[in-house]
């Protein structure tokens, strides 16, 4: 009897041990935790050749995938190799730099060369982003293939260059990717701009 009775109590042992082995197993088992890379822009992204600096701006030669850009943004500290990154701006055309005594063929004016790749906003940040600057036209003059735009704006009157657009004198507009340039001087329209916008897009608003 006592042999029985203690055969069934090693049974049981080693059954529970099982038992506890196989929910230590259980528990210890890691999920891997899933994290959400960047996604970087491969078109917004190179190393830069050269840079000069102007009063209140950094113009920049950057080299993405054998193809050379000049860029113009807020002064920035830069230096020749360096892999830099920036958001959407607006393509120029014949720009003549009065400050660099340089005409360049085409230029990209951005709001900044950043040292990482923006990561793209989820759906709930831009609705609730504060809404693209905005105001009625006051005139409008065509140069170059641009669109040359006097604003009254929330904040005042206001210039913005975009691309080509059908916007008329007494429209509503907004404009997003703008960055500003100071002391502008248009060869095509034959002026100077104290300030002016350069936006990478002007529509009416609905």
């Amino acid at each position: 009897m006592k042999k029985a009775l203690t055969a069934i109590t090693l049974a049981l042992m080693v059954s529970l041990t099982g038992c506890d082995n196989k929910q230590g197993k259980t528990e210890t088992v890691a999920v891997p935790e899933t994290v959400a890379a960047p996604q970087v822009q491969n078109g917004r992204q190179g190393k830069v050749v050269e840079f000069s600096h102007v009063p209140g701006y950094t113009y920049a030669l950057v080299e993405n995938s054998g193809a050379q850009q000049w860029f113009a943004g807020p002064t920035s500290e830069l230096e020749v190799g360096e892999t830099v990154y920036w958001n959407p701006g607006a393509v120029m055309n014949s720009f003549n730099s009065k400050a660099l005594g340089k005409t360049f063929e085409s230029i990209t004016f951005i709001d900044g060369y950043l040292d990482q790749p923006s990561r793209a906003a989820p759906k709930r940040a831009v609705a609730a982003a504060p809404s693209a600057p905005r105001g009625e036209v006051l005139s409008t003059q065509t140069a170059a293939g641009y669109l040359y735009l006097e604003i009254k704006s929330a904040t005042g009157n206001v210039w913005v260059a975009a691309p080509m657009a059908d916007i008329k004198v007494g429209d509503q507009v907004e404009w997003s990717g703008a960055s500003l340039m100071r002391n502008f001087s248009s060869k095509s329209l034959g002026r100077s701009f104290a300030e002016i916008y350069f936006a990478a897009s002007v529509a009416k608003v609905n």
